[in-house]
């Protein structure tokens, strides 16, 4: 493999890897969000 291929591959792996880590992190977020949300339902409800 040339270098060009292999620094295609690196970036391409970097790039995934970060694009995992995004959503990672905003599935969390999500889950925080809703989370919140059902306890402020819970309170108006009361």
């Amino acid at each position: 493999m040339d270098l060009i291929s292999e620094q295609n591959v690196e970036w391409t792996s970097l790039v995934q890897r970060q694009i995992t880590e995004m959503n990672t992190l905003r599935r969390q977020h999500t889950k925080e969000q809703c989370e919140t949300l059902r306890l402020l339902l819970e309170e108006t409800q009361k």
